[in-house]
């Protein structure tokens, strides 16, 4: 009974992961990520999952825009944003989506 329940558990927790894999870059790749980043219109860029194997990077996100999930995949915050949490228990998530907001400033009340 022991062992079922053990085998129960983990079924459920293997279920529950998930995995990123990334495709080998090519020199073609390599180029076209080098045209794409001298076109992008933005200060603040960051490198989205996966995109080490290419330098390909892309806009930070702005005030009120989606942010997060798995890996980062829906994209990070602008540096005096952070990436807020639909609600509280997305806190403790991994993986969460969120969207874009002001940081709190230390003393400030907000």
């Amino acid at each position: 009974m022991r062992l079922l329940l053990l085998s129960l558990m983990m079924a459920v927790l293997l279920h529950l992961t998930t995995a990123l894999s990334c495709i080998e870059c090519t020199d073609e790749d390599r180029h076209e990520c080098a045209k794409r980043n001298a076109a992008l219109k933005c200060q603040d860029r960051y490198k989205p999952p996966c995109s080490g194997y290419c330098d390909c990077e892309a806009c930070s996100k702005g005030l009120g825009q989606e942010c997060g999930g798995p890996w980062g995949v829906d994209g990070q915050c602008q540096k005096h944003l952070k990436c807020q949490p639909a609600n509280d228990l997305g806190r403790y998530m991994w993986g969460y989506t969120g969207t874009c907001q002001k940081k709190r400033q230390p003393g400030s009340g907000y």
